[in-house]
């Protein structure tokens, strides 16, 4: 579950993103987010992952309150979630074996699950040829497709993705929303900030709309 009471948070210039936020958000939901570009979704994304603390109001993930949470919980809540970035962010000095396979590292998985999965998922993005190169070495839709590899091969309770499909082709993104799909179906909560309308239409699920420090929930038909 995912629970925003009262949330308001503002940029250091006093730009407000939220304003007395509420949300609930019941495990296992598939919602998109929208809203006008520089709004705020980003921000709002890494407040969901733990990466910033609101100026005010209580903010629940996956059911574990985290205004007073010690830095061990939060550590174990943040590797429960998986997070795919407008920027990518993958780590320029690891290659694409070990950018995708980090979570699992992160978890201690051990070195043979690590081989098998990480080697399962380069083939699905189409990958497997470049998993020793660098992330420079990179076009803008394969660093995507490293980027959402990562946030999802540990299987994460929580997924938040941040334009996802800005790099890809029709055929990527069709393959993608299946992924995200099947980890819906296995309870996974996910939240796909995205500008795409035509996507939304195609794929109807909750809609979550920002706008002047609110946030509006529209259900699906």
């Amino acid at each position: 579950m995912i629970q925003l009471d009262g949330v308001s948070l503002n940029y250091k210039n006093d730009v407000t993103l939220l304003d007395n936020v509420d949300l609930h958000i019941p495990q296992g939901g598939f919602c998109w987010l929208t809203g006008p570009s520089g709004v705020g979704k980003s921000t709002l994304l890494r407040l969901l992952h733990l990466e910033k603390k609101s100026n005010t109001g209580l903010v629940t993930i996956l059911d574990t309150p985290t205004n007073h949470a010690r830095r061990s919980t939060i550590c174990r809540l943040k590797q429960r979630i998986g997070i795919v970035y407008q920027d990518f962010r993958l780590i320029p000095n690891l290659t694409v074996f070990d950018n995708i396979a980090l979570p699992l590292r992160l978890q201690n998985a051990d070195e043979t699950t690590v081989q098998r999965w990480t080697a399962r998922i380069l083939d699905w993005i189409g990958l497997e040829h470049k998993q020793y190169t660098y992330p420079k070495t990179l076009s803008g839709g394969e660093q995507q497709r490293v980027a959402i590899a990562r946030a999802v091969i540990h299987r994460p309770d929580l997924l938040l993705a941040d334009e996802p499909t800005n790099a890809l082709d029709d055929y990527q993104v069709k393959r993608l929303m299946d992924l995200f799909y099947d980890l819906n179906d296995l309870g996974c909560t996910i939240i796909m900030a995205t500008h795409n309308d035509a996507l939304i239409r195609q794929f109807p699920a909750t809609r979550l709309k920002l706008e002047n420090g609110q946030l509006w929930v529209n259900n699906a038909v």
